[in-house]
């Protein structure tokens, strides 16, 4: 029964925060503007109630839920709803410029209560980065080192002026000969004293009572400022009623005073009847026994949930991982070639259009995964990025360094001179609207405030819609408790088919001239051939197919030979080319001096050989 109540509750609160969703969105987009400040606050403080509210009732639903598979989803609406909340605070904080929000007076128009915007339960708590953290730390402790110092001073100067009272026996001359050997071994000892712990409670609950008083003095001072400004813009306007006459006031001080120490004294007298009836052994307060039972029962209901949804998640984690291993027996080797099928085809639509091959995204950059799903440019806008780089690089091509470098600082130093007229502007603007609020009569309002985190939440309802929205119109068992198979099968296929990805991914990087391949043994087999004939062989053997396949499977020199083997094209006389080459060409004749001073190299080191050798047979 609970479930069916939670799953039905769980809808109407989604459709009720659709609709303040909607009213904020209306909000924002047509810039809601209030003359005055109080319906400004009240406006904000009225979308802020109906906030909290929904997050009240999405935090119950949440923590009653028992279909594990939803779980994480409401978690996304939940924190969502919350940030929201937040900004909101911060800005009913900036316009009403105080800490403490009273949404009493808003909440009229949303038909909502005060009891209904207590903010009960937080779901998560914003945690500081472990450097700052440890800073704060370190702080704190030095603080309360020097606080227990101060304290443990105190009490020495404490204890010694108590001894010197009780000393009243000993006369004037002792004391000075006392004070005047130097050293006080007494108080240097008292140091040493614990502080006891009704000192310690008995220091606690002033400094409570101290920032109690504080911050009541500065809310004071606040609300006292905030009427004054009242006071004042009624008095230029002209719509100040005249003061009562001190007849009245007299009058009304002394019912306020009336009322209020009756009050008190109605208090006072329920609680002493309170005691003695517990004295006596009646039945005492009787309503602080009927909420103990209902914290009771509410703790005994929060247990069973939790076991429950123990249970059901981990029967749930079962059935998730052999349903997982199963689909990987099946489909892996499938899914694994349609990859590296997609990949060869990406690869050769490349080469065949712009004669180019795109190398494989990072692993950062998102690897394989921004193949398959389409998320890099196509060949031809590849082409008229490049077609653009290159009329760049011919505008820049006669122009120096210096001259590159001049024009970067310039656009650098009109880009700085933009922003600080942007500056200028800002600050103009906002000097002007501080002047307009100091004056009532030409004061321009208030807009409401644009948000930044109202994205998310529409985000983390849309998801939520999206996955669950049919589900939760089947009305049927698995989706109020339990698990639904199928939503795992959808998740899984996803997971699997990610995994798969990278290990594909692992495969399709090798090089396009494999490193297995025996360079110097096939250029000895192609040495009769000429260069402008290899350069177009190799050319045509470089087929868009052959290249998918070489980066898939490797490459032999056999492969090679044999399309040279199949070509009509007769040899050229290997010895003929070198010997003009050696004698014709610049390089050709550096090649064969160069040659030559090796040879000699090595003859001369043979010889030292020789004659080291027959030196040591002599000896």
């Amino acid at each position: 029964m609970a479930g069916n109540y939670y799953f039905e509750q769980w809808k109407r609160v989604l459709k009720n925060l659709e609709s303040v969703i909607s009213i904020d969105i209306d909000n924002q987009k047509n810039k809601a503007h209030d003359k005055d400040i109080c319906d400004a606050s009240l406006r904000l403080s009225g979308v802020l109630g109906s906030y909290v509210c929904c997050y009240n009732a999405t935090f119950d639903c949440l923590q009653q839920n028992l279909q594990v598979q939803k779980t994480a989803y409401m978690e996304n609406v939940v924190k969502a709803l919350l940030t929201r909340i937040l900004e909101l605070k911060e800005q009913l904080r900036k316009l009403e410029r105080t800490c403490y929000e009273y949404l009493s007076e808003g909440l009229i128009e949303y038909k909502l209560t005060p009891y209904d915007v207590e903010l009960e339960n937080i779901y998560f708590k914003n945690h500081r980065p472990r450097d700052i953290q440890r800073l704060v730390d370190d702080a704190l402790r030095e603080a309360k080192a020097v606080a227990h110092k101060d304290l443990m001073a105190e009490e020495v100067e404490e204890s010694v002026g108590f001894e010197e009272e009780d000393r009243w026996w000993e006369t004037d001359n002792e004391q000075v000969e006392t004070k005047s050997k130097g050293i006080n071994v007494g108080a240097i000892y008292a140091v040493e004293k614990k502080m006891s712990q009704e000192t310690l409670k008995r220091k606690q609950l002033l400094s409570l009572i101290q920032a109690h008083e504080k911050s009541r003095q500065t809310i004071q001072e606040y609300t006292l400022r905030n009427e004054r400004r009242l006071l004042w813009e009624k008095e230029l306007k002209g719509t100040l009623n005249p003061p009562a006459r001190v007849e009245l006031r007299e009058r009304a001080s002394l019912l306020i005073q009336t009322i209020i120490r009756k009050y008190f004294h109605l208090k006072r007298k329920k609680v002493t009847d309170c005691k003695l009836d517990q004295l006596l052994g009646i039945n005492y307060c009787k309503q602080i026994k009927d909420l103990r039972d209902v914290k009771e029962e509410e703790n005994k209901i929060k247990s069973k949930t939790c076991e429950l949804k123990k249970m059901y998640n981990n029967k749930w984690k079962l059935e998730y991982k052999e349903l997982k291993t199963k689909f990987i027996k099946k489909k892996e080797g499938d899914i694994a070639d349609d990859f590296r099928e997609f990949i060869r085809c990406w690869f050769k639509t490349w080469f065949e259009e712009v004669q180019f091959f795109h190398a494989i995204p990072k692993e950062n950059q998102g690897g394989i995964t921004r193949i398959i799903k389409n998320e890099i440019s196509s060949p031809a806008e590849w082409l008229d990025e490049y077609n653009a780089y290159l009329e760049q690089k011919k505008a820049t091509k006669h122009k120096t360094a210096t001259q590159l470098k001049y024009e970067k600082l310039e656009a650098k130093r009109e880009e700085m001179e933009f922003k600080r007229e942007a500056m200028k502007k800002k600050k103009l603007q906002i000097e002007l609207m501080r002047k307009l609020m100091k004056n009532p009569n030409i004061h321009p309002g208030y807009q409401y405030p644009e948000s930044k985190k109202i994205e998310h939440l529409i985000e983390a309802v849309a998801v939520y819609k999206n996955k669950w929205s049919e589900w939760d119109d089947l009305n049927i068992v698995k989706v109020k408790k339990g698990h639904i198979r199928e939503v795992d099968f959808e998740e899984i296929c996803a997971t699997v088919k990610e995994e798969i990805c990278n290990s594909v991914e692992n495969d399709m990087r090798n090089r396009i001239i494999p490193p297995a391949l025996d360079v110097q043994s096939l250029a000895y087999v192609l040495q009769g051939y000429a260069i402008g004939q290899l350069i177009k062989q190799l050319d045509n053997f470089l087929t868009a197919e052959r290249i998918v396949q070489i980066a898939t499977q490797g490459l032999s020199p056999t492969e090679v030979y044999d399309h040279f083997l199949q070509n009509d094209e007769a040899k050229v006389d290997y010895e003929r080319y070198h010997k003009w080459n050696s004698e014709k060409t610049h390089w050709g004749k550096v090649e064969k001096k160069h040659l030559e001073e090796q040879l000699e190299f090595r003859q001369n080191i043979e010889r030292w050989k020789e004659k080291i050798e027959k030196q040591k047979k002599k000896q």
